[in-house]
């Protein structure tokens, strides 16, 4: 089964880059086998001219989930931005359904539905006043979107995702959360951000990617991880720093984190694990 998922890789990832999100910088992919789910995710925040590579864009709770996002996902424990913080959310509602439920029992749909609410609210709040510098910019209307993951007590993998989009009705940007989509395996490997890069490769780099891949002990992260570095490594750099110099928006380091039935391993860690 790994071998088939390598050997449709470029195909279902030219799919997936129809209506993603195009936030400033981050490019993560999640690639799933019967019973193993990967998560591999470059560590670049970006300003409008300047950018660092601190940040972890990779959640676990509970030894059991995992979750990430794309879009406006906000400063991760930056409790003073302007923007809502997508992680501590998720840590939020995690803790917040954990105590009415058990791991085992919580799915991958409810935690990114209550997520998804959670977060329409707190964009609700912020766009009164002012709307433009939160919503500007935004490909296909998507504000962000968030992916939860897990591998049920069956061993099999348990994933789903939630966009949040907004609509200009007059002078009033209306806040709308789309029902979860509950993945199966056939659509992985599967990114979010920026995968023009890995959707644009030539052939010769396709056949190198798949190789690693299939050589490699674990085909499932291998794959993963070496597609966030091609992104990082042939991204073209499209912005420019204060002394004009070019940067891209996706950097090192790589942190990666695996699930199985035995619990949450971090492959790569990165800037990664974090609170």
């Amino acid at each position: 089964m790994k071998l088939r998922y390598v050997g449709i890789v470029w195909l279902v990832l030219r799919l997936n880059a129809i209506g993603q999100a195009n936030p400033n910088g981050t490019i993560i992919v999640v690639n799933a086998s019967q019973n193993e789910l990967v998560i591999a995710a470059d560590s670049r925040e970006n300003g409008t001219h300047s950018y660092d590579d601190r940040d972890c864009k990779i959640s676990t709770f509970g030894d059991k989930f995992v979750f990430v996002a794309s879009g406006r996902v906000g400063l991760r424990n930056h409790p003073s931005s302007a923007f809502w913080d997508s992680h501590a959310i998720a840590k939020k509602e995690f803790s917040r359904l954990i105590r009415k439920s058990t791991a085992n029992n919580l799915t991958a749909t409810v935690l990114v539905t209550a997520w998804g609410m959670a977060t329409k609210e707190e964009i609700e709040k912020r766009i009164a006043h002012p709307r433009a510098p939160l919503l500007a910019g935004l490909d296909g209307n998507v504000v962000v979107q968030g992916l939860f993951g897990r591998i049920g007590k069956d061993g099999h993998s348990d994933i789903a995702l939630a966009k949040i989009r907004y609509e200009l009705v007059g002078n009033k940007a209306l806040i709308e959360l789309a029902d979860p989509h509950e993945f199966g395996l056939d659509e992985f490997p599967y990114f979010l951000g920026r995968g023009e890069a890995i959707a644009n490769a030539s052939n010769t780099q396709k056949r190198d990617v798949q190789t690693k891949a299939l050589v490699s002990n674990d085909p499932t992260a291998t794959l993963a991880i070496e597609m966030v570095r091609f992104t990082i490594d042939y991204l073209p750099p499209d912005h420019t720093d204060s002394n004009g110099r070019p940067f891209s928006v996706v950097g090192y380091p790589i942190s990666a984190v695996k699930l199985t039935s035995k619990g949450v391993e971090w492959v790569e860690e990165g800037n990664c694990p974090q609170p």
